[in-house]
């Protein structure tokens, strides 16, 4: 009996190892497979995230060109708004400084006028009246044209910075809509 015994655990033994190699051999030909049919839908995924990545970095680059003319003309018209605002600073200074000459002008010929008719005072008493009436004219004269000079002023600084003033709207408003 232990040969029978042996025998039948031999053959169980057998037939167990065959049923392994062959669950082992299924295994592997399922494996193998499995990775044959992975390769393959990993290549179709890598080319869609190929074609993906060529579809976005070509938008990302007219996207990018894009901003780029879009800044570039956003720029250029800031530096044209500072160039007319330049020229209009600089063409009301030069008017403010014309009327400076101008009025120093005027006083110096009054001065001379006033000097003039000091000379020809009679008496003491027409050299205060003349002296007077100089010093009221000098003033009068002097306010006047500050006024005028600070009116020139005001203006001059409103024309120069309206184009200045335009581009920092448009800079809001871009603003606005882009962090809309």
């Amino acid at each position: 009996m232990t040969t029978n015994n042996t025998s039948a655990k031999t053959k169980a033994a057998e037939a167990l190892s065959a049923t392994t190699q062959e669950a082992i051999q299924g295994a592997i030909a399922n494996g193998v497979k499995a990775a044959q049919t992975s390769g393959a839908e990993a290549a179709k995924a890598a080319t869609k995230i190929v074609n993906l990545v060529a579809q976005n970095t070509s938008k990302a680059n007219s996207t990018m060109v894009e901003s780029f003319d879009g800044m570039s003309s956003f720029m250029r018209e800031n530096l044209n708004a500072i160039s007319k605002s330049s020229a209009d600073l600089i063409a009301g200074c030069e008017n403010i400084l014309k009327q400076c000459f101008n009025f120093a002008q005027n006083q110096l010929e009054s001065s001379l006028s006033a000097q003039k008719d000091l000379v020809n005072c009679k008496n003491l008493r027409d050299v205060f009246e003349t002296q007077a009436e100089f010093a009221r004219n000098s003033y009068e004269q002097s306010v006047s044209e500050m006024t005028k000079i600070s009116e020139s002023l005001i203006k001059i600084t409103n024309q120069s910075a309206e184009p200045i003033q335009a581009r920092i709207n448009v800079s809001i408003e871009k603003a606005f809509k882009s962090a809309a």
